[in-house]
């Protein structure tokens, strides 16, 4: 169950004095610029009460897709997305933060050292914010360009370093409370409330899991309602353990957390190279380097990448180009194949040292990356490259169904002698003893060891299931850490499709630009809850039968 907090905090009882002095500046050669070379639309306008309507910022009028560049040196301290809207704060060595607001596309992650003029972001069609916090009082950003003797922002030490980021997104969302007239309709329009709803909003203490109100206030008390119809109809079709992940995955969709509006467009990247992982059984042919894996089809043009900037992971160890590889391959220990992955990783670093590197992985390569990075990633390491996101699609993090079951039949003697049969009897077909099919059991050792390992700090992470699909059900796909998010892909196997399709492709950018999942609508995640626990549920019964009743 979830503890959802949304803590904007009164204005800080902060001294902000008035002094002649040199301009207050966080760099030594000129202090802050504007960050985009355009003409204010709206100048600051202190509201006249902590909640009330006013501009905390500058509203520049420029066009989409305007480069945004930081103000000043400083460290990124949020960088993301809040009320449906991408926004990035970069923390100064004066103590300022300034914020970059409603972006089309981000840069930057939080944690990175940014230098003054480099980009940040771009701008979308809704009009570019500035802001600039002394602690957690606004301030006239305008002030921080003066060359005259400006205001001197006294800010406690406590303030000059980053906070979490539950505290640094909740001085963003004191800045959406009161926009002007469209701003504020555009963020009520993403966070599913009318702009009359952001104040109320704006001050609440939530519990979700008590049930007793929620962050978009009146909205989820209706969405309770219809939550409890729901659960009537199905709790009596689900044994204790499913009635209890279906009540948690309740909680969850009552406060859907960070989303994507589906009108924001994503951003192709530049200057990024992208590693592809296949899954379980695919192979790697020098003949046709897109066939063989699923990963292989997805439209890496599309998402940004020069096809010679694309590295296609051989289960044999180096690329595809240099090292084809078998079904067979795949079948080997998923550690030895985390290793042979993070080898790599580190060949890319030594041949293209400082490169950005994306991770994109297929069904049991999502196991395989997350083994490559286990023993430790650190982005400061000079040995591995900088990991700019890693996204996974249709990776079994919970283990599968199908792998429980014959882990389970290979207890028996004479069981394990019948799944020798089917391998001699179909040996194109997936080896049910291989080793890597027994380290996704739901219960093996591998799956419960590798998910006591949290993802490395920083790393942006977007796991990506299937609604349609029943060799991976999308409730064996979440991945506590990352971004979340199931997609309905009917297809004769959706578990192959989704890497394709142009759902998971957005899904794919979106990570790939740090920003999180599309906004669903209510009934669309509820289908997407129970259908994936009702197809788990199914192969667990399935289990039950052919195995003799000997699954947990």
């Amino acid at each position: 169950m979830r503890l959802v907090v949304l803590a904007l905090g009164v204005f800080a009882l902060l001294v902000v004095a008035v002094a002649h002095a040199a301009p207050a500046a966080a760099n030594e050669d000129g202090g802050y610029q504007p960050p985009v070379a355009a003409p204010v639309a709206d100048p600051f306008r202190p509201p006249s009460s902590q909640y009330g309507p006013g501009n905390r910022g500058l509203d520049y009028n420029t066009a989409p897709g305007t480069e945004v560049k930081a103000a000043a040196d400083g460290e990124v301290v949020f960088a993301g997305q809040v009320g449906g809207t991408v926004h990035a704060v970069v923390l100064h060595g004066d103590g300022i933060r300034t914020s970059y607001s409603f972006l089309s596309s981000i840069r930057v992650q939080r944690g990175d050292k940014v230098r003054q003029g480099q980009v940040v972001g771009t701008t979308g069609a809704q009009p570019f914010h500035f802001g600039a916090r002394a602690g957690d009082a606004y301030i006239d950003p305008a002030l921080l360009f003066s060359t005259g003797p400006p205001d001197v922002h006294l800010v406690p030490d406590s303030e000059r370093r980053p906070q979490s980021e539950a505290h640094e997104r909740s001085g963003l969302l004191g800045m959406l409370v009161g926009l002007p007239g469209s701003a504020a309709g555009a963020a009520g329009d993403a966070l599913g409330v009318g702009a009359d709803a952001l104040d109320w909003a704006a001050a609440k203490t939530v519990d979700v899991a008590g049930a007793s109100a929620s962050l978009l206030g009146r909205q989820a008390t209706a969405s309770i309602d219809q939550f409890r119809t729901t659960w009537e109809a199905c709790v009596e079709q689900f044994p204790p353990v499913q009635a209890f992940h279906f009540a948690t995955a309740v909680a969850a969709l009552v406060d859907q957390g960070e989303c994507t509006p589906a009108h924001v467009q994503p951003a192709p990247v530049q200057g990024h190279v992208a590693v592809l992982v296949g899954g379980l059984g695919s192979r790697g042919d020098q003949r046709d380097p897109r066939a063989g894996a699923a990963i292989f089809a997805v439209d890496t043009r599309a998402l940004g990448y020069k096809d010679a900037d694309l590295y296609r992971f051989s289960y044999r160890g180096g690329t595809v180009a240099d090292n084809p590889y078998g079904k067979a391959d795949t079948e080997v220990d998923i550690r030895t194949s985390g290793a042979r992955l993070r080898a790599l990783l580190e060949q890319i670093q030594h041949d293209r040292p400082g490169v950005t590197v994306d991770i994109l992985a297929h069904s049991q390569g999502g196991l395989v990356t997350r083994a490559a990075l286990a023993p430790g990633y650190d982005r400061y390491d000079p040995t591995l490259p900088q990991l700019g996101a890693v996204v996974t699609v249709a990776s079994p993090h919970q283990g599968t169904d199908g792998a429980t079951a014959a882990a389970q039949l290979r207890r028996s003697p004479v069981t394990d002698f019948e799944l020798r049969a089917v391998r001699v009897a179909a040996p194109h077909q997936d080896d049910p003893r291989a080793t890597s099919i027994a380290q996704m059991s739901e219960t093996s050792g591998f799956i419960k060891d590798l998910n006591r390992h949290p993802l490395p700090a920083g790393l942006w992470v977007t796991s990506i299931g299937g609604r349609e699909d029943w060799l991976v059900p999308a409730s064996q796909t979440h991945l506590a850490g990352a971004h979340n998010v199931t997609l309905a892909v009917p297809a004769v196997s959706t578990h192959d499709a989704l890497p394709r399709s142009k759902e998971a492709l957005r899904e794919i950018e979106l990570g790939l630009n740090h920003m999180p999942p599309t906004c669903q609508t209510l009934l669309t995640r509820v289908t997407n809850t129970v259908v994936p626990l009702g197809v788990h549920h199914a192969e667990q019964s399935l289990g039950h039968t052919v195995t003799g009743g000997g699954l947990p």
